[in-house]
């Protein structure tokens, strides 16, 4: 019976983890309403994450002890000289997943990021954010994940 039970609970461990790993409530985006500046420009563009139905993702600013705090930023590029990332006020409010309060953002978020390019950049640039984030929702939270999103 202990074998029966061991098995039983060995396999739905499996299947939840096999679940988890189908979820993908963020899907990111990276754009610019610019598409052509000199070299030694300033490039204004828009990291958005768009949220499935009841899922959540934490800001920029999470405070320590709880989850992981969102962070992004732009991929080496010979192109670019700086970055900078900044996020619009998040929701901060008591979370029972981790029994403290959080910053989060809820549906969708838009992380503005400007690019200042190199003096001597020249030609067509691809710029590629590089995201690492924990979505959660009421009942559940996802390992933290790692995407990119590209212009």
């Amino acid at each position: 019976m202990k074998r029966i039970l061991s098995f039983a609970f060995g396999l739905l461990a499996c299947i939840a983890a096999a679940n988890a790993q189908k979820l993908d409530p963020i899907q990111w985006t990276l754009t610019s309403d610019i598409t052509k500046v000199p070299a030694g420009s300033s490039v204004p563009l828009h990291l958005k994450a768009t949220f499935q139905e009841g899922w959540h993702l934490y800001s920029l600013t999470t405070p320590k002890g709880g989850p992981i705090p969102t962070t992004a930023e732009l991929a080496e590029n010979p192109a670019v000289k700086s970055a900078k990332l900044y996020q619009p006020p998040p929701n901060r409010q008591f979370d029972k997943n981790f029994n403290l309060d959080t910053e989060t953002f809820e549906k969708q978020v838009d992380l503005p990021l400007t690019a200042n390019l190199a003096p001597d950049a020249k030609g067509s640039v691809e710029l590629t954010a590089n995201v690492r984030y924990q979505a959660c929702n009421d009942r559940q939270c996802l390992p933290p994940r790692k995407k990119t999103a590209a212009f």
